[in-house]
């Protein structure tokens, strides 16, 4: 199996709810009060954006679940995927947006993402991201990064539901399409594109989480023809009661 070519850096290490927490907010967190005055002035200004475009795709719900979730109180539906390369050789989705073109990024190109206002998550990875085990796939228009996802070699490290994987496995993670670019069906046409990449590297079986709340997210996966294996809830109150629950198993060809 070929493996992904990166120069290696500090190794991976998994970011505990608490301080994950610690940094999301309404518009999923910018640790605003520790930034340098330039960029907390940055990231106060990008506020209002982020609830417009929350409020245009339709993740009300999912901010009122950030919201409760900040204050201590996690109750967390979400669909797990499962998939294989086999599901997927046929699919085609063309962006609306061209000439694009998919590649991994290395991680100067992820450091200047990270600077960005909008890439609040990612910085939150920043540090896995600079070993092997993690990589950042994107999408460049014009030779600025427009999308992008990470890809796990290594577990599903997921706040909600953990594990580690076989080989030949990845975990898919952390779509992104800056608010520029939004409408255009880039996600899908990047997980398209990804799913190719992932195939010649060896990597043919797909691990991928999305929230219930998430609407774009469930958008893009139905673009795909994803199907999920489980549909699972999360509870934490407080970090004293922790529950994660199997509600349903589909029983998918």
């Amino acid at each position: 199996m070929a493996k992904p070519d990166r120069r290696g850096g500090v190794g991976r290490e998994k970011g505990t709810m608490k301080a994950r927490l610690q940094e999301r907010v309404l518009i999923h967190g910018n640790a605003i009060g520790d930034a340098p005055d330039a960029a907390r002035r940055q990231r106060i200004a990008h506020i209002p954006r982020a609830i417009r475009d929350r409020l245009r795709y339709g993740l009300v719900l999912q901010s009122v679940s950030d919201v409760a979730e900040r204050i201590g109180i996690a109750i967390v539906p979400f669909y797990v995927f499962e998939e294989s390369i086999s599901d997927k050789l046929d699919i085609i989705a063309e962006p609306g947006l061209k000439p694009v073109s998919g590649m991994f990024l290395d991680y100067a190109e992820i450091e200047r993402l990270c600077d960005r206002p909008e890439c609040e998550e990612l910085r939150l990875d920043r540090e896995k991201l600079s070993g092997d085990g993690c990589r950042c796939f994107a999408f460049k228009h014009e030779g600025q990064v427009v999308a992008y996802m990470l890809c796990n070699f290594h577990e599903c490290d997921s706040r909600l539901l953990s594990f580690h994987l076989k080989q030949g496995e990845v975990y898919l993670t952390g779509a992104f399409t800056f608010p520029a670019y939004r409408g255009k069906g880039l996600a899908a046409a990047l997980e398209c594109e990804l799913y190719q990449h992932l195939n010649r590297m060896g990597y043919r079986r797909y691990h991928s989480i999305n929230l219930l709340f998430n609407a774009p997210g469930l958008r893009f996966k139905k673009k795909l023809r994803s199907r999920p294996s489980e549909f699972r809830l999360y509870v934490s109150l407080f970090s004293r009661y922790r529950r994660n629950l199997t509600l349903r198993a589909y029983s998918n060809p």
